[in-house]
């Protein structure tokens, strides 16, 4: 008998906290204009978990910064986010290539989720958007790395080809050859 009571003070007290995640749909690049610091296009090459109570986020992502279309952002910058905590900050995956969204809050850079931030492969839109709009051209010329393995799958391929195809012309005219000689 206590312990149902138990469970049940448990369970009713589970379903009456508070949640403190943040939804909201994705705002258009095109609001982020004026109010972005800057719009950068990088790597994500560290990740940590680092509380900012200033800004609400709960990780801090490092991002070598390939492009920029403001020119305030360059080399490596550390962003402040979230990751899965309920916080509203926007996550990132390590080693993956992003266009980010950056936004000021004190001393700080940070993105959050209903910025306009996604993967680079995917992007095309804002980055679009953007080179139109800040007479820019960014090209995207790093291709995904699954491409750059199937392409060096395929040279691999070819030159083991010719080689292997070499080496049997080269041998059946040596036995050719010895035929004729004797």
């Amino acid at each position: 008998m206590i312990f149902r009571r138990l469970i049940l003070i448990l369970a009713i007290s589970l379903l009456s906290l508070k949640s403190n995640a943040c939804k909201c749909p994705k705002v258009h690049v095109r609001y982020h204009l004026d109010k972005a610091y800057d719009f950068i296009i990088g790597k994500v090459i560290e990740e940590r978990e680092e509380l900012d109570t200033l800004c609400g986020n709960t990780h801090a992502y490092t991002v070598a910064i390939d492009f920029s279309y403001k020119d305030r952002l360059s080399g490596t910058q550390e962003i402040m986010g979230g990751k899965f905590t309920g916080s509203c900050g926007a996550y990132f995956t390590k080693g993956k290539y992003y266009f980010i969204i950056v936004l000021a809050c004190g001393d700080k850079f940070y993105s959050d989720m209903c910025c306009d931030n996604d993967l680079l492969s995917k992007a095309d839109y804002q980055i679009s958007f953007l080179n139109d709009h800040f007479n820019k051209r960014y090209i995207r010329d790093k291709p995904e790395s699954f491409l750059l393995l199937a392409l060096f799958s395929l040279l691999v391929l070819s030159v083991s080809g010719i080689l292997v195809f070499n080496r049997y012309k080269h041998r059946s005219r040596r036995r050719k050859g010895f035929n004729q000689k004797w």
